[in-house]
């Protein structure tokens, strides 16, 4: 039933349920309207910042996420004319898994690298650890280097890497900190990694699942990133889930599809929230959307982590 069948709070209701793969594809289209519609609203950032314009392309990235997380709905069916047998129509939930758990990799490093800093020193250590992370990853690459123009690339990157090292150096934030939290900070450029929380200039490590609940989500959604990463590799756990996505007798895999389109949702709402924290300009963008597009993101952000971080 559609929206004028069900009226506006019944139908509200449908998508944030999702007890079908018609409300799931009625809510994608929603949130890619709104993405997609972000996007255009915040389309002149001229004389903005590197960090500002590396936002705007998490923006667009979000949305090719969530329109190729929609392709898995329509799932995977096979006709072998070799052996002149059948694959009916299925949907391998552990790849929305995998897809669902980038999702909430993307959710969790936006909030810490650009929601949580509250002043600038705090965005510049933030950022430069991201980037310097990125960076030191790519250097990985080295030994398959060929061509002279990817050396060239890789020793500028090299001297970036320096340059933001550097830059984190030199703030008074870092030079304040005590030698446990400087050590901390030096292992995550070691390690490749940013995910640090600076709080009353004390530096706190923090995973993707505390990255997460840092974000203001509740617990439960940081230990569902557990349950997708071990749905998306090759675990004893993922097997014996996937066997029995697919039992005979009690099939699991639409059920399971619908529970993590649900968590990412939840998350998508979360991420349109913070990025308009970070840019109140497209505030006015999101004012002006129906309010069945406004209700579902809104409630959906709120549901997860509670009023205070309604969208003003």
């Amino acid at each position: 039933m559609n929206k004028e069948e069900l009226g506006f709070e019944e139908f509200l209701l449908k998508l944030l349920r999702i007890e079908n793969m018609d409300d799931a594809s009625e809510a994608f289209h929603i949130y890619k309207e709104v993405l997609f519609g972000l996007s255009i609203a915040h389309q002149d950032i001229s004389g903005a910042s590197e960090q500002q314009r590396d936002m705007k392309i998490i923006l667009q990235m979000m949305f090719t996420k969530v329109a190729t997380l929609e392709t898995h709905l329509y799932g995977i069916e096979f006709r072998s004319s070799l052996f002149n047998k059948n694959l009916n129509n299925i949907i391998d939930s552990t790849i929305v898994s995998s897809a669902v758990r980038g999702i909430f990799e993307t959710v969790g490093m936006f909030n810490t690298v650009f929601v949580q800093p509250q002043t600038e020193e705090q965005r510049v250590i933030l950022y430069n650890l991201w980037v310097i992370a990125g960076l030191k990853y790519r250097q990985g690459f080295n030994s398959l280097i060929t061509l002279q123009k990817h050396l060239e690339k890789s020793e500028t990157e090299k001297a970036k890497i320096e340059l933001f090292k550097t830059e984190i150096f030199k703030t008074v934030l870092y030079s304040s900190l005590d030698d446990k939290s400087k050590g901390i900070i030096a292992n995550k450029i070691k390690s490749k990694d940013y995910k640090i929380s600076i709080d009353n200039n004390r530096v706190t490590q923090l995973s993707v699942q505390e990255a997460i609940n840092k974000a203001g989500l509740e617990k439960t959604m940081g230990v569902h990133y557990n349950y997708f990463s071990l749905s998306a590799h090759p675990t004893y756990v993922g097997v014996f889930q996937f066997r029995q996505l697919f039992d005979t007798e009690k099939p699991q895999y639409i059920e399971m599809t619908l529970f993590n389109i649900d968590i990412a949702l939840k998350l998508i709402s979360v991420f349109i929230a913070d990025y308009i924290k970070v840019f109140p300009t497209v505030g006015p963008f999101f004012k002006s959307l129906p309010l069945l597009h406004k209700s579902l993101i809104q409630t959906n952000n709120t549901k997860s982590r509670g009023n205070k971080y309604i969208i003003k």
